[in-house]
């Protein structure tokens, strides 16, 4: 008998063949015609990805040179590519590596030589190679279309979606913008671009070889992650993100029989050197060029510490007495700002008290002067040296006009707050038993009035200066960063100093990048 068979079986050797209907997506063409140059080179990936660069670039040039004056979010970096060229020290709001790729370009390709200062909006610059720095922005902003496609193409999409893609990239305007400009945003764009491709790329090929750690395209993936950190410290997401993505993959190969230990801690060990200490490796590496391109005294010199600004070239340091007497002449310096020195004059204050003005000033001067003495006793000759100690309590008196520092409850002519009031002497009667010595630019302090408010200042200026002065009052219970002082010089005629290590030099910290680093680290 006979058992009927389904319609849906067939035999183990049964070939089947699918029948495609000609087409002309399909027709075939040889590779010896002449005809069709222009089809072949634009259905190759090369011929491809050159147009849509070619596209991208055509867009951007659009009115690249309008507007023709330096715009608002230029500033900064114009400044910076003088200070770099200039070889003069700055303390910068963000990382290094654009301003130093930007000066590169001003310096080698446009070959200007750090002569103009950019100063406001709207500025018309003549050497200043504005237009080149915009021409070179707007290369890298190009090249963001072709690296999407890349990056769309290595995750296994097809090219209609990779072209989507791009085509996005290319249009949006947002990114048109900052691309015509000198700004970070331009850079960072395109290393965080580059960090998502050659990711991706490390991905296909670990499908493709399982068994093989892709060594160059983790490096690549180091390297571009740590671009992207030292143009923005925003660049530590892309860090993250290729570390979920590894964690997720390294789970996963842990559930596989296939795979050894041995071959997952290699895979560990090997992401976690290039995708995590070779990005930080290439933030330090970009930070030690840095500080080498601007090894001159500089406009921000105040806002490092005393040991970092005497080691610029320019900045000259009188060597100081170490150790802090009774009747010792010193500059006080506020840590908690970078408004500069302990000040007064003769001026005084247009409201309030109308006393002696006390501010902070930036630059070196005699009126920058105080004496110590011990509270409500003035040092003279015939007492002994006595080394001042924490909680001592102690007057300080201003050495050009012999005025001393006091407050009462007059307000600050600027910060008019309940809590705060003019600084005019000061007593530090600080409650406590330690006792230790007062040493120059050693010894961080706070200054305590019997009043019981601290001595401080912060970032806002005394109104109708020439110079540019900051205001110090006394506040109860303030925050001790706008509260910590240090002595940057100290001399007392009468002190013998016998040995060498009773005073203190700054000589050159050239080879000390570590020590260079963590203070300007610190700065930042």
């Amino acid at each position: 008998m006979e058992t009927p068979l389904s319609s849906d079986f067939s035999y183990p050797f049964e070939e089947k063949t699918t029948h495609i209907p000609s087409s002309p997506l399909h027709k075939p063409t040889s590779r010896g015609s002449g005809k069709g140059g222009l089809s072949r080179f634009v259905s190759s990936e090369y011929g491809y990805i050159i147009l849509l660069t070619s596209f991208s670039l055509a867009v951007r040039l659009i009115h690249y040179d309008q507007p023709a004056g330096v715009i608002p979010n230029e500033i900064e970096l114009c400044t910076q590519i003088n200070w770099y060229i200039q070889g003069k020290f700055f303390v910068g709001a963000i990382p290094p590596l654009s301003g130093m790729i930007y000066a590169y370009v001003a310096k080698y390709i446009a070959g200007y030589m750090g002569t103009e200062p950019v100063y406001y909006p709207g500025q018309m610059v003549d050497s200043f190679p504005l237009s080149t720095l915009r021409l070179f922005s707007i290369f890298t902003g190009a090249l963001l279309a072709p690296i999407i496609y890349l990056t769309v193409k290595a995750l296994g999409h097809n090219r209609l979606s990779a072209t989507t893609a791009a085509g996005l990239v290319i249009l949006e305007n947002g990114l048109i913008t900052q691309s015509k400009f000198v700004m970070t945003e331009g850079l960072f764009c395109f290393f965080a671009a580059m960090t998502g491709w050659v990711w991706a790329t490390q991905m296909k090929r670990q499908e493709r070889e399982p068994f093989n750690i892709p060594w160059t395209e983790l490096i690549a993936t180091g390297l571009s992650i740590g671009g992207t950190l030292s143009i923005k410290w925003q660049g530590l997401f892309t860090l993250v993100i290729a570390w979920i993505s590894s964690v997720l993959y390294l789970w996963r190969i842990l559930g596989e029989k296939r795979f050894s230990l041995f071959y997952i801690a290699r895979q560990c060990f090997a992401r976690v050197l290039t995708t995590l200490m070779l990005p930080f490796l290439v933030y330090g590496a970009i930070f030690y060029i840095h500080m080498t391109m601007i090894p001159r005294a500089g406009d921000h010199d105040l806002v490092v510490s005393p040991r970092l600004r005497y080691s610029l070239e320019g900045n000259t340091f009188e060597p100081s007495q170490k150790e802090i007497v009774y009747g010792s002449s010193v500059v006080i310096r506020h840590l908690g700002s970078n408004g500069g020195y302990l000040h007064s004059h003769f001026k005084r204050y247009t409201t309030g008290s109308t006393q002696q003005e006390v501010s902070l000033y930036p630059h070196a001067d005699l009126n920058n002067v105080w004496i110590i003495h011990k509270a409500g006793q003035r040092w003279n000759v015939s007492q002994p040296i006595e080394p001042v100690r924490n909680n001592d309590k102690i007057m300080l008196e201003h050495y050009a006009t012999s005025r001393k520092l006091h407050s009462h409850d007059h307000r600050p002519p600027v910060t008019n707050k309940k809590e705060q009031n003019e600084m005019l002497y000061d007593n530090n009667t600080q409650n406590g038993e330690d006792k230790s010595p007062i040493h120059a630019i050693e010894t961080r302090f706070r200054l305590l009035h019997h009043r019981i408010c601290h001595l401080l200042s912060h970032s806002v200026r005394l109104p109708d200066e020439d110079k540019p002065q900051q205001e110090v009052t006394c506040m109860s219970s303030p925050k001790k960063e706008v509260t910590s002082w240090i002595i940057e010089s100290a001399f007392h005629e009468e002190r013998k100093v016998d040995t060498i290590d009773d005073w203190i030099f700054f000589l050159s910290a050239k080879s000390e990048i570590i020590f260079r680093f963590w203070h300007y680290s610190a700065a930042v």
